[in-house]
């Protein structure tokens, strides 16, 4: 009785703070700044993209289509036009932003965990990241995650979640069909589901289980340091093929290197780069959440242990995701097949499954229900995992949400709730 009592109140709570809210959330992040425009031009729920956001990242930040006009703070001018008629004479002019590109994003959360000491705790706050993000002209895009608190993230390397610089256009004036990224990224293994543009706490599950005693110790989800070439052909097939040190944030500790690369194609509604929907003077703030279409891509991850004491003991990942939207619908799926070699032992082959079901209501209020599921040859614990989520924009960048978590045997671990809050200014 007490613990539906409890639950009756904390839901009141939530729907209620959400309503009633004060409306006066006027702070947005760097890009909705520089084009004076909402959040929701690019998110569905920050941070989850709809298809203009993707295609503005993928171009390097830059609006589909061109911005010229659009763009609200005139960027500091680094030379004169003029100059590129004498280069190589001077420097090639450039621009910098007109103000420090700098954004934040904190996150609140309370948590319940069956049978725990402390079956209830306040988590607040979980998290507090710094971001930045720009363009350096037309040509020079760069992006970089500091995460200024959370307790899981002792090692100042680890912090840096993200940075790196991308030159875009390197075949010409074609938007997007070649950029080369150099510094610390998700790898394009993972950009069929990036971890960013989730709506839960929790991450699909082939992008984040290990392997114990092979050679991986990592998750496809993980940023690494490294280089990638990137594009787009014929706004329907976009590819991503890069090299990694392998070990995360840290400095490599051996000669070896990690190979990743990813091929996909999309069928119907808005191209990778945005055609079909460029914007004519004004951007869409509304009603764009909309883009049926089915997206299927192939990836791979070959990878070296980290551990320089055992170099024989590779690893490769192969698998195949896919999203598919029509109408309020949005449904993502990805399977992986994973196989670690084991210095002295038999190989160890893995596989790992999610699908994950999206129904947005309004533009305010969405629910997501995601099944994941792994399994090992190995005497490693095979699990099966139920997800329901509920996600609620008080404003377009003030986002509250509660996430059930279960297992679906109940010796794998405990049922959790987790509510959170999550805003950006």
């Amino acid at each position: 009785m007490k613990k539906i009592v409890f639950w009756t109140l904390m839901t009141a709570i939530f729907f209620g703070l959400a309503v009633f809210f004060p409306n006066n959330a006027e702070a947005i992040p760097t890009f909705a700044r520089k084009y004076k425009t909402s959040c929701s031009t690019c998110h569905i729920a920050i941070p989850k993209r709809n298809a203009f956001g993707d295609a503005f990242r993928r171009l390097g930040f830059r609006i589909p289509g061109g911005d010229e006009g659009l763009i609200k703070e005139e960027p500091v001018s680094l030379g004169a036009e003029a100059w590129k008629k004498v280069w190589p004479e001077t420097i090639w002019p450039g621009l910098l932003p007109a103000t420090v590109p700098i954004s934040f994003y904190g996150h609140q959360r309370f948590v319940w965990k069956e049978d725990a000491d402390a079956s209830t705790t306040f988590d607040a706050p979980h998290e507090l990241e710094m971001l930045i993000g720009g363009n350096y002209g037309d040509r020079i895009s760069f992006f970089g995650e500091w995460i200024v608190y959370e307790k899981e993230y002792a090692d100042d390397r680890d912090k840096l979640g993200a940075l790196y610089l991308q030159f875009n256009d390197l075949l010409g004036s074609t938007p997007g069909m070649l950029n080369f990224k150099f510094g610390k990224f998700e790898t394009g293994a993972s950009r069929g589901h990036k971890d960013d543009n989730r709506l839960t706490p929790s991450h699909p599950m082939p992008y984040d289980y290990t392997v114990s005693g092979g050679g991986n110790d990592k998750k496809l989800r993980q940023k690494q340091a490294g280089l990638e070439l990137n594009g787009i052909l014929a706004s329907r097939f976009e590819y991503a093929v890069g090299i990694v040190n392998g070990n995360g944030s840290t400095a490599d500790n051996n000669s070896d290197k990690d190979l990743f690369g990813r091929v996909a194609y999309k069928f119907g509604g808005m191209g990778l780069d945005g055609s079909g929907g460029e914007p004519g003077e004004q951007l869409v703030m509304k009603d764009n959440w909309r883009d049926d279409s089915i997206t299927v891509g192939v990836f791979g991850y070959l990878g070296k242990p980290s551990d320089k004491g055992t170099p024989d003991e590779d690893y490769t990942r192969l698998g195949v995701d896919l999203s598919l939207k029509f109408g309020r619908f949005d449904i993502g799926a990805a399977y992986v097949a994973g196989n670690d070699e084991v210095d002295g032992g038999a190989d160890i082959d893995s596989s790992s499954f999610f699908v994950d079901v999206q129904y947005l209501f309004y533009p305010w209020l969405l629910a997501n229900v995601r099944y994941g599921q792994k399994e090992f040859d190995s005497d490693q614990v095979d699990t099966e995992v139920v997800i329901a989520n509920i996600t609620l924009l008080q404003r377009a960048n003030i986002r509250w949400n509660v996430e059930y978590f279960t297992f679906l045997d109940d010796e794998d671990g405990d049922d959790t709730v987790k509510a959170n809050l999550m805003f950006a200014f």
